[in-house]
């Protein structure tokens, strides 16, 4: 068994540009390192962490998307960990079979950190939102044209059948959390897609009658346009940065409002 540990400070990350630009498809413009690694080996097996800071970062891309977790981008994950001072706190826990042909240092840095990225960018939308962040996810959006945009979803506000909007207790506390976090992470939009169920159909129809696939629209299109009124009009949100989606008819769930970051 043996140990490694090193402990760097203020490295310029231009200087590592290449690096990254050829294992994670980026380049850096700007911003400093400090990084703390500690390894241990037992057998053929190395395990660790490493606890890096980074400082105003600015990242420059290579002209391909990078996927940390093949989930999330790593762009939007950085931006969403930044704090107050432009600086970035994450921990990267490192483990491999140094007998495995295709193992290196470098490779299980580099997913580590992509997991890392993705694991970490979720726990601070998730604690955000408590007590209302129990279901963000990331997901595919797929869109018609057969691209995919890849986002965090948010737990969805939930309506009665037939109604678009909600009281004041079923919406202040979960929508101004949100609007805070959106206030702090300027880079975040908001998509508003709302839904129309079966059950949206039947209490219509037990009201005066009329129901057709138009008027389902409307009404899953009147969720969102509500939520979008809410957040701007009660929370400054710019509504530049609030987008609906197309109103969607589902044959299942409930009446629903989601939402999702990107």
């Amino acid at each position: 068994m043996w140990h490694l540990h090193a402990d760097v400070r203020a490295v310029s990350l231009p200087l590592l540009s290449p690096l990254l630009r050829a294992y994670l498809g980026y380049g850096v413009r700007t911003g400093q390192l400090d990084a703390k690694v500690g390894l241990k080996v037992v057998g053929q097996r190395v395990s660790g962490q490493a606890h890096f800071t980074l400082r105003q970062l600015d990242l420059a891309s290579a002209g391909k998307r990078v996927l940390v977790g093949a989930e999330m981008s790593a762009e939007t994950a950085i931006e969403i960990l930044r704090d107050r001072n432009d600086d970035i706190e994450i921990d990267i826990p490192i483990s491999g079979d140094i007998r495995h042909p295709d193992f290196n240092f470098q490779d299980a840095i580099n997913q580590a950190l992509a997991n890392a990225l993705q694991k970490a960018a979720l726990g601070y939308i998730a604690q955000a939102l408590q007590p209302y962040g129990a279901l963000v996810t990331v997901a595919d959006l797929a869109w018609s044209t057969g691209k995919k945009l890849l986002v965090v979803r948010l737990e969805p506000l939930r309506f009665p059948a037939g109604a678009h909007t909600l009281p004041a207790s079923a919406w202040q506390g979960y929508l101004g959390q949100l609007a805070k976090l959106m206030h702090e992470k300027k880079h975040l939009r908001l998509m508003l897609c709302g839904k129309a169920t079966k059950a949206d159909a039947k209490a219509l129809a037990q009201g005066d009658g009329k129901v057709d696939e138009q008027r389902l629209r409307a009404l899953a299109t009147a969720r969102a346009q509500w939520a979008r009124a809410l957040l701007h009009d009660h929370f400054a949100l710019d509504g530049a940065r609030m987008f609906l989606c197309q109103p969607e008819l589902l044959e299942d769930g409930a009446p629903r409002l989601e939402m999702i970051l990107k």
